[in-house]
């Protein structure tokens, strides 16, 4: 039996409606019709993503423009050229093919030696060999059946953000695909059209070849065998891995149960991708900023917004960059204002700890004035000096419930701390975990700080003193639900008051000018 499906003109891609609801669009529908869809919305973060790549990466090569008079054309037209969309894709519309005999897409077809596998091993979120079941209690033992939308979105899924591991091949291990580790970002708009327009910028032409082309348009996306993408791309269309997809008929319908999968490209891990943050570490060189269970993205804003060029300490994604070029040559009106798209999982080597999708407003102003990310990044770092403050009065209170005996005697110096030995210390830090203060803290700020992120622009003094006292507010509550937790008796009644002696000493110099009835308890 002869299988196809076609992933220009078969419905595989979920849309989410501007009116709501999910509709399922294939590639050639999906430009077509991006300006009256909301947005792509797979059924994972990492889902959503992959296919935020394919669609960045042929809308690349389509369109792709040189500066931000080319990229204004495009975004005053408010939808995609169709012409130009249908050429392109009418032109390799044979390598679009899920199941094509000479060059499926996305796939290699000289895996004989491998042994067919249940395409569980291609799904992230199911669980095979060491990685842990998220959403989904398939067991690799049971199998799992895709029909061919599912299978295209999960070939996507694996290619993108395949993780390093063990493969059967003893000299040939699995290496990370290029999303598989870090946070992905990307600028969101109002409309699909507007968020895939957003993320459309130059390639660094330092990086690019002249071969450089998306893997449908190579004879051999494999050959020759790299570490090094020949640009942009080629590094969009990364094959991580070499895989078949086995197609059956099951009760009449084209199916997928099984797999040939193997090694594919090895990508350096000198490699930079435009979508991802990185910082200097002194032991590590760059690292990607990645997704911590306890911490929300917006805590690491401004240095997001750190979008100069000699900037030396951290490298935002490139879009971000693109979009203050874009500001600073008045191709975007100043006062819009966007949304920021983190996306991407936790893991602990090859095994996924959980998935994430978050979201970060972004006014224009930022992009427009340097000054206005300093202001930022200041405010940031008080949340962090609360934070610490906060987090030296639950220890003195953890110590004091504890270890009461070892607590010096001279109290009326607040700047010294409990001597506990390392055993005594781990106790202490457990009772304090148990008591989830810090994590109390954290989430009271999150929506003060996107005020605190619209009110900056218009009265930075303002908005900063109104951020301090709701930092001391924040802290002053969190510490009052872990007073709770003591309870009364004595040890407890001592505890607090060691703790909180310690913590409005460590606010009252923290910020010496905020006068107690400024104050906010949120």
């Amino acid at each position: 039996m002869t299988y196809t499906f076609n992933l220009i003109d078969q419905p595989w891609i979920p849309c989410l409606q501007k009116g709501g609801g999910i509709v399922e669009l294939g590639l050639g529908e999906t430009f077509a019709r991006a300006h009256e869809m909301r947005e792509v919305q797979g059924d994972t973060p990492l889902e959503t993503a992959a296919i935020y790549r394919l669609l960045l990466a042929t809308l690349h090569r389509i369109f792709g423009p040189a500066n931000p008079r080319d990229w204004k054309r495009l975004w005053s037209a408010g939808r995609w050229d169709a012409t130009q969309v249908e050429e392109y894709l009418e032109c390799w519309h044979a390598r679009f093919d899920l199941f094509d005999e000479e060059r499926p897409f996305y796939q290699a077809t000289d895996l004989d030696f491998p042994t067919p596998k249940s395409i569980i091993n291609a799904i992230p979120q199911m669980a095979s060999g060491n990685n842990a079941t998220l959403f989904d209690h398939h067991l690799e033992g049971q199998g799992a059946t895709l029909d061919p939308a599912q299978a295209a979105r999960t070939l996507l899924t694996v290619q993108a953000f395949g993780l390093g591991g063990l493969s059967g091949q003893k000299e040939r291990p699995y290496t990370d695909a290029p999303w598989g580790r870090g946070v992905i970002f990307l600028m969101e708009g109002d409309t699909l059209f507007e968020t895939l327009a957003l993320n459309l910028f130059p390639p660094n032409p330092d990086q690019q070849q002249p071969d450089d082309c998306p893997a449908w348009e190579c004879n051999d996306p494999f050959s020759p065998s790299r570490e090094h993408p020949h640009g942009y791309l080629d590094l969009m269309t990364w094959q991580s891995r070499r895989v078949l997809l086995l197609p059956e008929e099951v009760k009449g319908r084209t199916m997928v149960r099984n797999i040939r999968i193997a090694p594919g490209l090895r990508l350096s891990a000198s490699v930079l991708d435009p979508y991802k943050h990185y910082r200097k570490s002194k032991t590590a060189g760059l690292i990607s900023l990645r997704f911590l269970e306890d911490r929300a993205l917006w805590r690491d804003q401004a240095s997001l917004l750190r979008y100069m060029e000699d900037f030396k300490e951290a490298f935002p994604p490139e879009n971000l960059r693109w979009i203050a070029k874009l500001y600073g040559a008045g191709a975007i009106d100043l006062h819009n204002a966007y949304r920021c798209m983190g996306l991407g999982m936790a893991n602990d080597q090859a095994k996924v700890d959980f998935m994430r999708h978050e979201r970060l407003p972004i006014p224009g102003e930022y992009f427009a004035n340097i000054e206005l990310v300093d202001r930022l990044n200041d405010a940031l770092q008080f949340a962090e000096q609360t934070r610490g403050k906060l987090w030296a009065a639950l220890h003195d209170m953890a110590a004091f419930f504890l270890y009461p005996q070892v607590v010096l005697k001279n109290q009326e110096d607040k700047e010294k701390r409990f001597r506990l030995n390392e055993q005594q210390n781990k106790e202490v830090n457990r009772l304090m975990d148990h008591w989830g203060a810090e994590r109390i803290y954290w989430s009271t700020l999150e929506m003060p700080f996107f005020r605190l992120l619209a009110a900056l622009p218009k009265d930075a003094d303002l908005a900063l003193k109104t951020w301090q006292a709701i930092l001391r507010g924040a802290a002053w509550e969190a510490f009052r639900f872990a007073e709770n937790l003591v309870g009364d008796s004595n040890e407890g009644l001592r505890a607090t008051v060691a703790g909180s002696g310690q913590l409005a000493y460590g606010l009252a110099t923290l910020f010496p000018n905020l006068k107690p009835e400024q104050e906010r308890i949120l």
